[in-house]
């Protein structure tokens, strides 16, 4: 089997007194996977190969966040009539690249670092049919760890002046930034249910979660200077609401496929849209 997704997704999140601090950002990313299993009676195990691609771009600064994503996993799925559950784990390496504006020198400061990766998740479901109809109610939990090496930023020394300083109290020499390496983790838990109707060969459906995530807080520097305008916190993803639907087909015995469009909702901070489709082969 093989999967593609895309999604389109930025962070709205800006200071009310200060107009030129920000935490918003807009980007993209694409993924895709391939998958092999074989079924043991009601047991099936697979393996599993992904990549993940995000390039991002922040309004601060007018910097960038690139990251790609490559991992390795195994699943196992136990399946009845009524009932589904998955359980896979996997693990893979991540590159980062960053990039943000020197203000005093109008260049741009560079940094690259490598991260492991490490995720595990579970899912139960069960099917309700009425005729042509068939309800899925579900309740799922994806974990994923992410630990970053630490880098040196890249920060080239001026070699004709800026505007913002005059030549006699400017220095033209600068020096690198040592960033520390970090460890941050994301668990999302999921309710949701899918309704889907069947139409011979094709199957439309619509599908609504609730889901619940707890992150590592993000951490920043702050202002070196006080003054009157309180500074904002870092976005915390808290709570949102997942609305999506698609069509899933059957072109012959042994492919199989759909297609799925949807938006992440109910975050004032992060807005999301995204598609994906799948194709699977039966031998």
């Amino acid at each position: 089997w093989a999967d593609y997704a895309s999604s389109d997704f930025e962070n709205t999140q800006g200071f009310t007194n200060v107009q030129s601090d920000s935490n918003q950002y807009d980007g993209d990313s694409n993924s895709w996977a391939f998958g092999v299993d074989k079924n043991f009676g009601k047991m099936i195990v697979g393996l599993v190969i992904s990549s993940y691609d995000s390039d991002l771009t922040t309004t601060f600064n007018d910097g960038y966040y690139d990251q790609s994503v490559d991992t390795y996993g195994i699943y196992i799925a136990y399946r009845t009539s009524r009932l589904q559950i998955d359980i896979g784990v996997g693990s893979g390496s991540s590159d980062i690249d960053t990039g943000r504006r020197d203000l005093g020198n109008d260049k741009t400061i560079n940094g690259s670092t490598n991260a492991d990766v490490n995720y595990q998740n579970a899912r139960v479901q069960a099917h309700f049919t009425r005729g042509r109809f068939t309800i899925t109610p579900r309740v799922a939990y994806r974990n994923i760890e992410v630990d970053i090496d630490a880098f040196t930023e890249i920060v080239d020394s001026d070699t004709t002046g800026s505007a913002i300083f005059s030549t006699s109290n400017e220095t033209l020499t600068t020096a690198n930034v040592s960033v520390v390496g970090r460890s941050v983790q994301s668990k999302i838990t999921e309710a949701g249910v899918r309704l889907a109707g069947s139409m011979g060969r094709i199957a439309p459906y619509m599908d609504v979660s609730w889901n619940t995530e707890s992150t590592t807080k993000g951490t920043y520097t702050t202002e070196t200077s006080v003054d009157s305008n309180t500074e904002q916190a870092v976005s915390d993803a808290g709570s949102s609401w997942v609305l999506s639907g698609g069509v899933n087909f059957a072109l012959g015995s042994r492919l199989v496929g759909g297609i799925n469009i949807g938006s992440v909702n109910g975050r004032n901070d992060y807005n999301e849209t995204f598609a994906s489709g799948a194709l699977s082969i039966n031998f």
